[in-house]
């Protein structure tokens, strides 16, 4: 497994289980990959979520 610069693996989003927590380290917040409607989202908090699909980034995987 490479690790970045940053000290986490690069990780394309969408390729991530739904339920899965990380730390992204390139820009200091943690998120969980959740689903909607059959699609993957990114959840960064109650009030922040976006698609997973071609988001990239180099991450820690909590769990």
């Amino acid at each position: 497994m490479n690790t970045s610069k940053y000290g986490g693996t690069p990780t394309l989003m969408n390729t991530l289980e739904v339920g899965t927590k990380f730390h992204v380290c390139n820009g200091n917040w943690d998120g969980e990959i959740i689903e909607i409607n059959g699609e993957k989202y990114v959840k960064i908090d109650e009030d922040r979520m976006y698609k997973a699909e071609n988001r990239y980034s180099e991450i820690n995987i909590i769990n």
